[in-house]
């Protein structure tokens, strides 16, 4: 719908929409009637874009430009495939909205295809297998921002440099491009360092541009916030060959210790002013301040400093609000300094009453990176609060801890899987449901080093070898261990 909205513009697509209720409301439709609105009001024929209702699978774009300096042009080249189609089928319509910037960041006006008037961001209308767009009064070499605001729902690959990445990163004006080339950025280093044990340097560019992100003034706070953070590990993961948690753990800490270390005065400063002055605010700005000072203190926090253990201590005792409460729980929960106990056993005091809050309180343990984890988890499993015939207390401690804490639950002694396995089949009589999901934590387990791969297929083993399992886990464990 939004790609439609793309096509033929604001005006044709709101028009069409009032003709597609004048003409079928309350009657029994298909999408097809409202294609043939869409295509009443904008005199435009969609037939090609009807594939994308009939066309399995997500394409995949691939972008490569090239600066034409005695043309003044930049041409870039399009081309789309699916891995589940043939390449006889035919090629999808859809809009790519593109920008260019120059080297120091600045928006680029540009005149593309039968438009004359000199605009920064055009939609490119996609039709063939490959196609060439050609940006004219273009003086100098320029970064593209291609598909602005996620225009399409599919895969992209570039050619983007680093620099590139840098530039966009620090200055695109689209949002999801501007976040979407600092993940891929910060993904770049992260795996760097993984792959050169040696190396313990990153990249100028990437540190000046993620400086940009923290320093420059945002309207959208949360946006801010959002656009600081790492990728994740199990994200990371997608994109080694073999997978090591603790390799992508480290790597993925050096780079955040980095940042703190060269950004520590700006954290700080942005962590004290973004400070509510008054009672809690629900509002959109109060929210996104919370989430920017979060974050600061972060990263603060990696730097294992007294300074900032206080300064979290000191945010869950007086916080007015859970946003800020369990951001400074999950911080100290995530350390090993003595006020760990101190503020969990403060935090379980004040909202032992409320058991949705205590899962919360699980949670934040289940999810820590400290080697005593499994055995925290061990001792969790018996607290007065844990029920292991509560779905919800399952998956906020064991749940929490197979699938999103993976340094711990892929520890290398393998105490984590069986952990896991212990408690699957504990729950599996219970609730055939939520032991499944934590089956599910072991699909991937060929991908991982030989070690831990074959722990897991240990694991594996036990869980089908089990009297009475249910049909929901033997499912999952069948399919995981099928050839």
């Amino acid at each position: 719908v939004r790609m439609l909205n793309r096509l033929v513009g604001d005006q044709s697509f709101q028009q069409g929409c009032a003709l597609y209720f004048d003409r079928h409301d309350g009657q029994a439709v298909t999408t097809e009637e409202f294609i043939r609105s869409i295509e009443a009001v904008s005199k435009r024929d969609l037939t090609q874009f009807r594939l994308w209702y009939e066309r399995p699978g997500t394409p995949r774009l691939l972008s490569r430009g090239a600066f034409d300096a005695a043309q003044h042009c930049y041409r870039l080249q399009i081309s789309q495939a699916s891995h589940e189609t043939s390449e006889a089928d035919a090629p999808l319509q859809m809009p790519i909205v593109t920008a260019l910037f120059d080297i120091h960041g600045k928006p680029l006006k540009t005149v593309c295809g039968d438009d004359d008037e000199a605009r920064h961001e055009h939609t490119l209308n996609l039709t063939e297998t490959e196609q060439v767009f050609v940006f004219r009064e273009v003086n100098d070499p320029p970064v593209p921002s291609i598909l602005r605001g996620f225009s399409a729902p599919v895969m992209l690959e570039t050619d983007h440099s680093d620099a590139d990445l840098a530039i966009l990163m620090g200055h695109d004006n689209d949002p999801f491009n501007r976040w979407d080339a600092g993940q891929r950025l910060a993904r770049k280093q992260i795996l760097n360092l993984l792959n050169h044990p040696g190396e313990t340097t990153l990249d100028e560019s990437f540190i000046e541009a993620f400086g940009q992100t923290l320093k420059n003034e945002f309207v959208d706070l949360a946006f801010q916030a959002f656009a600081l953070r790492l990728p994740e590990e199990n994200y990371l993961s997608e994109f080694t060959e073999v997978i090591n948690p603790d390799k992508i753990h480290n790597a993925r800490r050096s780079v955040a210790i980095a940042l703190a270390r060269r950004y520590r005065e700006p954290f700080l400063a942005h962590y004290h002013a973004l400070k509510a002055p008054g009672p809690c605010r629900l509002d959109v700005v109060s929210a996104g301040k919370r989430a920017l000072r979060n974050i600061c203190l972060a990263y603060l926090m990696t730097l294992e400093e007294e300074d900032f253990v206080r300064l979290a201590l000191e945010q869950l005792k007086t916080a007015d609000n859970m946003t800020d409460a369990l951001a400074a729980l999950a911080l100290l929960a995530d350390s090993s300094h003595p006020a760990r106990d101190e503020a969990l056993m403060h935090f379980y005091e004040l909202w032992r009453e409320y058991p949705l809050v205590i899962d919360k309180w699980l949670r934040v343990q289940a999810v820590s990176r400290l080697p005593d984890t499994v055995d925290k988890i061990k001792r969790l499993s018996q607290h007065e609060c844990y029920q292991d015939d509560n779905p919800n207390k399952v998956h906020a401690l064991i749940g929490a801890f197979s699938h999103a804490n993976p340094l711990r639950f892929h520890q290398s002694d393998g105490s984590g899987y069986q952990l896991v396995v212990e408690q699957l089949l504990a729950a599996d009589s219970k609730n055939p449901q939520v032991a499944a999901r934590l089956a599910s934590a072991f699909n991937l387990w060929r991908r991982f080093e030989p070690a831990r791969r074959d722990l897991m297929q240990q694991a594996l083993e036990r869980i089908r070898a089990q009297k009475g399992l249910s049909r929901d886990v033997g499912e999952i464990i069948d399919r995981a261990l099928a050839d």
